[in-house]
């Protein structure tokens, strides 16, 4: 990049990389001088794609971010010197590397993907909700990470309405015509849907303005119980704890 500069590293063990690149070569910072905002960001170092829910940690200053949809992560007035960055995530290899932090720095970190890591994931995740499908009160349309990985709509209502599975209109209470609908066509009428993220209920008053934001490549799964008037839609990062045994799967049940 034209006008910057790379500042000296530790190289890593393996294939794993981090680089920090600085828009000014400075003289030597005090040790008590600020960065400020330091930001960061994390690749796929085999795709350079951004990579979602990792948690970078400043070993020394016990600070933990996660990287947002985009692989970003920030940390604010962070003080100049050499600190030891761990970065780790479901389906990667972890890195930990000591980097020397300056004004306006930009941390890079490349992640080596762990297949194995993966395959068993995805096995255990998909049994577990084969099963609590099984159990629901309600026929269980679903689409799993393969599916959405491969869906090609822009949010999950057109990536349904594609489908034909469900026909969503507006409820006619709606706070302002901008909001998004939250109905769906049953057995001949509007019927309003309950939305599930991560098995948490989404308050009413929030509409179905937070589902319609995700890309429905950042999610696992999402299930549509007709019967039940429920969509439920579960992230990649929630469905990583489920599989490590941080948190446990829900029943589904009917809500009326």
């Amino acid at each position: 990049m034209n006008g910057m500069a790379r500042v000296p590293k530790l190289r890593p063990s393996g294939a794993v990389t981090l680089v920090l690149c600085a828009a000014v070569v400075a003289t030597p910072l005090r040790a008590d001088a600020q960065v400020g905002r330091l930001v960061g960001e994390v690749r796929d170092i085999d795709t350079e794609q951004p990579i979602a829910g990792i948690a970078v940690k400043i070993v020394e200053l016990e600070l933990i971010d996660l990287t947002d949809r985009n692989g970003f992560f920030a940390f604010d007035s962070i003080p100049a010197g050499s600190w030891t960055f761990e970065a780790s995530g479901f389906g990667y290899e972890t890195n930990v590397e000591a980097s020397e932090i300056g004004p306006r720095s930009l941390l890079l970190i490349r992640l080596q993907s762990d297949p194995l890591q993966l395959e068993g994931l995805y096995v255990s995740v998909v049994q577990s909700l084969v099963r609590r499908r099984m159990a629901a009160p309600s026929r269980v349309v679903s689409w799993d990470k393969l599916d959405l990985e491969a869906a090609i709509a822009p949010d999950i209502g057109s990536m349904i309405g594609r489908q034909g599975v469900a026909h969503f209109v507006l409820c006619g209470d709606e706070f302002s015509e901008n909001d998004l609908p939250s109905c769906f066509i049953h057995r001949g009428r509007p019927t309003r849907l309950s939305l599930y993220i991560d098995d948490v209920v989404v308050p009413r008053r929030e509409g179905m303005s937070r589902l319609w934001a995700y890309d429905p490549r950042d999610l696992w799964s999402v299930e549509f119980l007709p019967e039940c008037a429920q969509l439920r839609v579960c992230t990649q990062h929630f469905m990583g704890l489920v599989e490590s045994g941080r948190v446990q799967l829900v029943p589904m049940l009917c809500s009326y």
